[in-house]
């Protein structure tokens, strides 16, 4: 049969089966999520031990391992008593590093913890976790530094853990945030089109919108510490986007259409140091002199210098980022 689809409650001569192997079942399940502890990091700090699978050495090269719940290869794992695992010993001259897994061993019928051993080198590189679809898969908890000499080992956590699920909202994301666990993703799909859609994040210090999504937004650019500015004749576009958290993108366009130069006010230089000097905004040119203040949206940017050669064209587009 050519086609196989599962599960479903009887055998169909179509390719419908009701019996899923443990093979067909990790391709299945595996869709379902990655590799995790089953615990979700949704506090702002966390005590020694708290975490499922805190472990600690004891008595020389025993690894005491707490309990806890985890999801590996499309099987579920649970700990319910601390155990013990050994570190094996390392008698020579040059350090190693080890693994303390959780590993899906579909053959064996199934999942267990155990330390995996690595080589003893100069520059010592902890074994990768097998991945191996029927047959044994791994995620690591923990990495461990084992000395040369048979040093004490020392642990060092290294499993992914679950988290909040990221949300979307129509709109009021803002407040909505305040309901939602430390460590959410949410997506603001601006369906009232007050705003723009983009990605922000609850973290332990607040809520932050970690960028815009779609198209950047529009807004009016005007010329910082300038005299003769003329009233008509000016041309300005502006447009902006979060780019990353505290990274805002722009794009800036000034033309002069009329016969006036703008020029900087003498007390203000475009350039640092000594040989600071006015700038001139030419008639019939476009350029960015000294940039901006003031957006469409609800915070209000500084005034900033821009320092650029001397125009070479008469038309002349700026494009940079800066750090907020």
């Amino acid at each position: 049969m050519a086609e196989i689809s599962y599960p479903f409650s009887r055998s169909t001569p179509a390719g419908g089966t009701e019996i899923v192997s443990e093979v067909q079942w990790q391709a299945m399940a595996g869709m379902w999520g990655g590799d995790r502890v089953d615990f979700r990091l949704t506090s702002e700090s966390y005590a020694s031990g708290a975490l499922p699978f805190s472990a600690a050495v004891i008595n020389g090269r025993t690894i005491e391992v707490q309990p806890g719940r985890a999801w590996v290869g499309g099987f579920y794992y649970q700990l319910t008593a601390s155990t013990l695992l050994t570190v094996e010993p390392n008698p020579t001259d040059k350090a190693r590093k080890d693994t303390v897994v959780v590993r899906a061993d579909v053959v064996q019928g199934s999942v267990n913890v155990a330390v995996v051993k690595g080589q003893p080198s100069a520059s010592p590189i902890a074994p990768q976790p097998r991945r191996a679809p029927g047959q044994q898969w791994e995620m690591v908890l923990y990495e461990v530094d084992v000395p040369a000499k048979d040093g004490a080992p020392q642990l060092s956590l290294r499993a992914p853990f679950d988290m909040p699920s990221a949300v979307g909202t129509p709109w009021n994301t803002w407040p909505a945030a305040d309901f939602l666990p430390v460590g959410t993703f949410l997506y603001d799909l601006d369906n009232n089109g007050g705003d723009s859609q983009n990605e922000m994040f609850r973290g332990r210090d607040g809520t932050i919108i970690t960028r815009h999504l779609g198209k950047s937004r529009t807004y009016a650019p005007g010329l910082a510490n300038a005299v003769n500015v003329p009233s008509n004749g000016m041309v300005y576009k502006g447009r902006w986007r979060w780019a990353a958290p505290n990274l805002v993108y722009y794009s800036i366009s000034i033309e002069n259409t009329t016969t006036t130069n703008i020029r900087n006010r003498p007390d203000v230089p475009t350039r640092p140091g000594p040989e600071a000097a006015p700038r001139v905004l030419g008639n019939g040119s476009r350029q960015s002199v000294v940039v901006l203040h003031g957006s469409p949206s609800s915070w209000r940017l500084p005034p900033l210098g821009y320092t650029q050669a001397d125009l070479k064209e008469c038309q002349h587009r700026v494009r940079y980022t800066i750090r907020r």
